[in-house]
């Protein structure tokens, strides 16, 4: 397999491309950053001249044997004396991205493993320890998480309310396949702020939904008086002053931006190298590296890929390779063979963020989704499809998003 991936990178060298656009193409299609780096240097690399038969006499062949047999039987030994205590990890590294611990708060942190010695994700047995300055443990907690050799997957464990603020240590010990590996990370935990009284009800000021959702026919007209012809902003008549709101991304511009690929905007995006074929599905591989190879086919052959989904028995990871098909072609239809609702759903938003279609999420069930799926787009500016939320409380911060977005765009008022 890296023989074939370094001759897919000399491909892809000739063909033009640079080695960093290679490197994040591969990394996007799965493949592992050392299995990537070695496939570099090894495309890179001169073959070498074919080296000349060396003899070895009798007496020499003997000498290797005895030499061979005492390395052998050390390594017996040495393994019989060690096998008691499990090896360590290469590495485990952990990263607290909780900005301000606070008591009762969750402390989020990131866990990379350096080296599981095995590719794909693996399922690792976790254990966090929250330890004070005498390494007395105040909270604990444990958990299996299938985990990815460098990949960072995010943790956290709750800070009890009742722990006095000092300094503590955040102790993640990872243990797999006899291995182990720990990490320690020192934070401090703040005492949590007193909430604020809460006003009686009739002095709340919640602004009414009417007073945001229907313009008046005037301010139709003067939306179409400010229209400037830029297809990159949208012009609105707002407080008798016309407003231009940027449209980002925009597809056209001349300009790459966030949100936008090949996929959605061809005009603007470069395309990114083919991908390397994937390694045929063996009887030996775990179900993770089947559903990456799986995930590398659908960027070119999507049908082969949906094929093979179906073949899957367990449904959970049936509806896990369903929609890894459908991000990887961009293709919707593969959301709908999802068994369960939630990653039905979930699914579609994840197509529609990707392909900036807004009208995709009206085809998600759940209220909670689709009206996540709607504010995706709504806090890019997207503000026309505040009306198609349903929960009223979301709806209502919609339109004072609009609102206030408004009166930004007007600037200072003198």
């Amino acid at each position: 397999m890296a023989q074939d991936l370094a001759s897919y990178i000399r491909q892809q060298l000739k063909a033009g491309y640079n080695v960093n656009s290679i490197r994040a193409a591969l990394l996007k299609y799965g493949y592992q950053q050392p299995a990537i780096d070695a496939a570099i240097r090894q495309a890179y690399a001169q073959p070498q001249a074919a080296k000349p038969a060396v003899h070895i006499s009798p007496t020499t062949i003997i000498a290797l044997t005895a030499v061979f047999i005492v390395v052998v039987l050390g390594g017996i030994l040495a393994f019989n004396f060690m096998k008691g205590e499990p090896a360590e990890l290469l590495g485990l590294e952990t990263t607290i991205t909780t900005t301000e611990a606070m008591q009762g708060d969750d402390l989020e942190f990131d866990v990379e493993l350096l080296d599981l010695g095995a590719a794909g994700r693996q399922d690792v047995s976790l254990r966090y320890l929250i330890m004070d300055a005498n390494e007395n443990v105040v909270q604990h907690k444990e958990e299996t998480a299938a985990i990815e050799t460098g990949v960072p997957t995010k943790a956290k464990i709750r800070i009890p309310s009742s722990l006095a603020p000092a300094n503590y240590q955040l102790k993640v010990l990872a243990r797999y396949n006899g291995k182990l590996a720990t990490a320690v990370e020192t934070f401090s935990v703040a005492e949590a702020p007193t909430p604020p009284p809460t006003l009686p009800e009739e002095e709340e000021e919640i602004p009414r939904e009417e007073e945001f959702v229907v313009p008046t026919e005037e301010e139709r007209e003067g939306d179409l008086i400010c229209e400037d012809g830029d297809p990159c902003t949208t012009d609105f008549l707002a407080l008798n002053e016309c407003v231009s709101r940027p449209i980002i991304p925009c597809c056209g511009n001349g300009k790459c931006e966030t949100g936008e690929t090949y996929t959605t905007c061809s005009d603007d995006c470069p395309k990114p190298p083919p991908p390397p074929p994937p390694a045929p599905i063996t009887p030996t591989m775990t179900t993770w590296e089947k559903l990456s190879n799986i995930e590398q086919t659908a960027f070119t052959n999507p049908s082969k890929a949906g094929q093979q989904c179906a073949d899957i028995t367990d449904r959970v990871f049936r509806d896990d390779c369903y929609g890894r098909v459908a991000q990887a072609s961009t293709d919707e239809q593969y959301c709908d063979d999802i068994m369960d609702q939630r990653a039905e759903d979930n699914c579609i938003r994840s197509i529609a963020k990707e392909l900036n279609d807004a009208g995709m999420c009206a085809k998600i069930i759940k209220d909670t989704i689709r009206d996540n799926c709607y504010m995706v787009f709504a806090t890019a500016g997207r503000f026309e499809l505040c009306d198609k939320l349903t929960q009223p409380f979301l709806k209502q911060n919609c339109y004072q998003l609009e609102k206030l977005y408004e009166l930004q765009q007007l600037g200072p008022r003198g």
